[in-house]
């Protein structure tokens, strides 16, 4: 009981060191980079080929102050364009009066 309250010095034990572990082998879940472009998502740059294809929310009136002037505008609500690996791209836009 005396050496475990007054301490009798030192404990001179020491830990055994640990083997370096290896490469984690390939397995179910890790991929393969592909090679080319991308496979997923929108592919830089986008171009709109077909301007009439796009869509407007119904057409708004802004006025002036004293009401002297007025401009009658459509926001624009969806583009459709195409990307890098020609495909289809719709852009929407949310209706500014929502």
């Amino acid at each position: 009981m005396q050496q475990l309250t007054k301490g009798t010095g030192r404990a001179t034990l020491r830990l055994l060191p640990l083997e370096q572990p290896g490469p984690i082998p390939a397995g179910i879940g890790v991929g393969n980079p592909s090679s080319g472009g991308s496979s997923a998502g929108i592919a830089s740059p986008l171009k709109e080929v077909d301007p009439p294809r796009r869509t407007y929310h119904p057409a708004q009136q802004i006025s002036s102050n004293g009401g002297l002037f007025a401009i009658e505008w459509e926001p624009l609500k969806s583009i459709v364009m195409k990307d890098a690996n020609d495909r289809e791209v719709v852009l929407e836009f949310g209706d500014p009066n929502a």
